[in-house]
């Protein structure tokens, strides 16, 4: 499916053919990488021995033992009970989306306080030469009881000693032709509720190293794990430097015997040497926290083809030995490994084969471009929603610098936005052009005698008026009909001036919404579509949540830093707020996904944010209207003589005051009972 998703989305690009990395598997905290020997050029001499010669020496050091009642171990059915923690998630499943993104971050932003208990089956400390010693005391003259447990392959009830440990481990490693490798391990444990108490997990390599040092992240695709043959739900995650396969869900493992069978495909685990290939694992991992009696694996590598190569090395990171194995050629393409001795606690299990070159089909194309995307998706989506957010903004900037590709929409245009526009500032007169408007309207008189100004409120249906401006009529008259112009009313009129004020913002924003709609959609849908495809690559839903939540703290902090202020100290904390506040929400996301893929997303966010600031801008998708603007100044002075003579001044002196024309266009009947610009130009001078 993730080819599939892939190949649609990024089937134009081409990548060039490039060599592949030279890679080698090892767990690095735990254990040292031994140096690769060179090709031995002698055929392989694998120790011939039959089914019976191998049980008998798997038995050989359980001879001196007590046998316990077997009926008092549960063997055949697995005993599991969900812990609280994850009854609770059960109980909480119908949880809206974002109910569940605000919860799964809250729970990432206090797990540095309240730390989970770490798995006791897990453990990562260097074991001392004390407690080396006494497990080798423990398990050579055990003085604990032992039970008959069905171990597999055949099922034979075999004595193993009563104690928390693994008495069986195989794992059948398969190397297919197309590099990847595929694991089908069986794990036989014996919990007592103390170590395995939370169920088994599997230590698992994150990265592979080459030789020189070269690193690559290894992939992982997690087929199926059971226990007893009943399915289990399990992940893999990224836990103290290593992958670690656990249980989907936190449960209590009754005590008893389980046999445990995991299957996974590993990808970029083989070498490339360029003369050979070679495979090197770490069987075990060294960080299990318990005693493995018996150990073996095989691996079946492409047919036709002679091993060139092949070691074995156990023990402790800096006491690995090459003797403690025994090497059985089941088939023509298939070789098995046992081990004489059991594993302690911090020992590992290492295997070495070289193959020839070509038993490797070489990496086609697709397979490369695959590759490649599989391992940087998220840097690659993140650049891809980056460039096209960029190139478009481009695009559609000169377009509108050119008065193209821009569809005019409407703006209804009244004196206070035609002053805006055209002045680029709201003052008194702005208020002058609202009371004109009014009265335009019929919803309020303008009256001048001598030196008093009044405004009449003529009627109480005032449906038509924004709710802004019902306000600033409101604060101008409250319950009376009738509001005296005068200094001791100046707190009304500016009170009034605020909302109409906020009615002339709230319109241009509308518009350059409008107008942005295509441009801020295609970008939006360029940061979803990347945010998706990263959420599908990394198969984690709670990945799309984090993002989006970090994304919007981007857009946030962009819009505080980009916030207008006049003064100095004001605008200063905005901006570093607004820096502090991206900054933070880009390492939020760098804990998700790579910093890189993180820091892309925020550099798209800013180029958002700064277009849309150039785009609100005068010389912006403004310009339109301010062209319109001007044609309408013009048409004013070009129609003087018409303007003047009757009603027709009604409909036109709130732009003469906005244009400010009232010199050149002064009425030529000063009787003209519907002019009230001289009216207002005295209120202005009275207010100011």
């Amino acid at each position: 499916m993730n080819k599939l998703f892939l190949a649609f989305c990024f089937s134009f690009l081409c990548i060039n053919s490039v060599s592949a990395g030279v890679k080698e598997i090892l767990d690095s905290r735990m254990v040292p990488q031994p140096k690769p020997q060179p090709i031995s050029t002698e055929p392989i001499k694998p120790k011939e021995m039959t089914a019976t010669e191998l049980a008998l020496m798997l038995k050989e050091r359980l001879d001196k033992v007590v046998i316990q009642d077997p009926d008092q171990v549960k063997n055949n059915s697995i005993f599991i009970e969900p812990s609280d923690e994850t009854k609770k998630k059960q109980q909480n499943n119908e949880k809206g989306f974002f109910e569940q993104i605000y919860d799964n971050a809250m729970q990432r932003a206090t797990s540095s306080q309240e730390a989970s208990a770490p798995r006791k089956d897990i453990s990562f400390q260097p074991q001392t030469a004390e407690s080396i010693q006494q497990q080798k005391q423990e398990w050579s003259a055990p003085d604990f009881p032992v039970i008959n447990v069905m171990l597999p392959p055949n099922n034979i009830s075999e004595l193993v000693p009563a104690k928390e440990h693994i008495p069986y481990f195989m794992s059948e490693i398969q190397i297919l032709t197309n590099g990847m490798i595929k694991f089908d391990e069986t794990i036989v444990v014996i919990a007592n509720g103390d170590k395995l108490r939370n169920g088994l997990s599997k230590p698992l390599p994150r990265v592979i190293r080459d030789k020189n040092g070269n690193e690559q992240l290894l992939e992982y695709s997690l087929l199926s794990v059971s226990a007893n043959n009943q399915p289990l739900d399990y992940k893999i995650v990224d836990q103290d430097g290593l992958k670690m396969l656990i249980p989907e869900g936190e449960y209590f493992l009754q005590p008893g015997v389980y046999t445990y069978k995991l299957s996974y495909l590993v990808n970029n685990a083989l070498l490339d040497y360029k003369d050979f290939r070679e495979f090197y694992w770490n069987i075990t991992g060294s960080a299990w926290n318990l005693v493995i009696s018996k150990i073996a694996a095989k691996i079946t590598y492409p047919a036709g083809f002679p091993v060139l190569r092949t070691n074995v090395y156990t023990g402790y990171p800096d006491q690995l030995n090459l003797d403690e194995a025994l090497l059985v050629d089941e088939s023509a393409d298939t070789l098995g490994y046992v081990l004489t001795r059991p594993l302690f606690v911090g020992e590992g299990f290492h295997i070495i084969m070289s193959l020839p070159e070509d038993s490797i089909i070489p990496l086609g194309g697709f397979d490369k471009m695959f590759n490649f995307i599989s391992k940087n998706g998220d840097v690659v989506f993140s650049l891809l929603a980056l460039s096209s957010i960029l190139i478009s903004f481009i695009i559609s900037l000169r377009y509108i610098r050119k008065n193209k590709g821009v569809m005019k929409m409407s703006l209804r245009k009244n004196g206070v936005l035609v002053r805006f526009l055209d002045k680029n500032r709201f003052d008194m007169a702005s208020l002058g052009c609202f009371l004109l408007e009014l009265y335009k309207k019929n919803i309020i008189d303008i009256q001048q005698s001598e030196q008093t100004i009044l405004l009449i409120k003529r009627t109480d249906n005032i449906k038509n008026l924004s709710s802004n401006e019902q306000k600033a009529l409101m604060h101008l008259f409250g319950n009376d009909a009738v509001l005296n112009a005068s200094k001791q009313n100046f707190l009304k009129f500016k009170r009034a001036a605020k909302f109409i004020e906020k009615e002339l913002k709230s319109r241009l924003r509308t518009y350059l919404l409008k107008m942005n709609a295509g441009y801020l959609f295609f970008s939006m849908l360029m940061l979803v579509f990347a945010e998706l495809s990263i959420a599908f690559l990394y198969g984690n839903f709670s990945t799309l949540g984090y993002m989006f939540l970090a994304t919007l703290g981007m857009f946030f902090g962009c819009m505080l830093f980009n916030y207008k202020v006049q003064k100095f100290y004001p605008k200063i904390i905005l901006k570093t707020l607004g820096s502090v506040f991206a900054l933070l929400s880009m390492l939020m996301m760098s804990g998700i996904i790579n910093p890189l893929a993180a820091l892309l997303i925020l550099f798209a966010v800013i180029i958002i944010e700064f277009y849309m600031d150039i785009y609100s801008r005068r010389s912006g998708l403004l310009q339109i209207q301010i062209n319109e603007i001007k044609n309408l100044k013009l048409q004013l002075l070009q129609q003087r003589s018409h303007l003047m003579l009757g009603k027709g001044i009604v409909n036109q002196q709130e732009f003469i005051l906005a244009f400010e024309l009232y010199d050149e266009l002064k009425p030529t009947d000063n009787s003209n009972e519907y002019c009230k610009l001289g009216t207002v130009l005295n209120l202005i001078k009275l207010l100011s």
